[in-house]
């Protein structure tokens, strides 16, 4: 369902692969909201189980801006309430909570290059085990 959205959306995923963050990158990952009320729950979340991690493409060199609009808010609950979108974004579809959200999306280029150097770093482990 998350895959053929993201086809359906114009978006070409350029790496796939499942792996499994453990605390120091995930921490690395949500740098940014450290200190936040949600960043434990978060970090446990991250760190509970294994990812899909993923790098995206678009043909018009907006990616960030087409996942994130695929993705939906981060506050999937006031975008429940707030939506007239009849076709529900995938966190109104799939998360469980605002940490739970199914799904992360850099919000911006700057970002997308801090915390590609954490996957990167799995994706060749992974690729030589």
């Amino acid at each position: 369902m998350i895959l053929k959205s993201i086809s359906n959306s114009g978006l070409e995923v350029i790496k796939c692969q499942e792996v499994r963050l453990n605390r120091q990158q995930a921490e690395q990952l949500y740098a940014i909201h450290m200190g936040k009320f949600f960043y434990e729950r978060l970090i446990r979340h991250v760190t509970s189980g294994p990812i899909i991690a993923m790098i995206l493409s678009s043909k018009n060199g907006d990616a960030i801006k087409c996942w994130r609009n695929l993705l939906g808010p981060s506050k999937i609950f006031k975008g429940l309430l707030h939506s007239e979108d009849p076709n529900y974004t995938l966190r109104e579809k799939f998360a469980l909570s605002d940490a739970r959200n199914v799904a992360h999306g850099s919000d911006s280029e700057i970002e997308f290059q801090r915390e590609v150097r954490v996957f990167e770093s799995l994706f060749e482990v992974e690729n030589t085990g």
